[in-house]
């Protein structure tokens, strides 16, 4: 398996601070893309709040 390297320069925005991959967003990104589980939850909540923008 290819090596990924990610340098995160701001704090990682997801609630789910027990989950392994926190804090690391390309590793956390290309898991849920390679599983198939759709976006993880801080783009989910990015696209929640844009959503609830629009409906205000």
């Amino acid at each position: 398996m290819e090596e990924r390297t990610c340098l995160n320069t701001l704090p990682c925005a997801c609630k789910n601070v027990n989950c392994p991959r926190h804090g690391r967003c390309c590793e956390c990104v290309a898991f849920h893309r390679d599983q198939k589980h759709g976006y993880p939850n801080c783009i989910k909540m990015m696209f929640e709040a844009e959503a609830a923008k629009e409906n205000a």
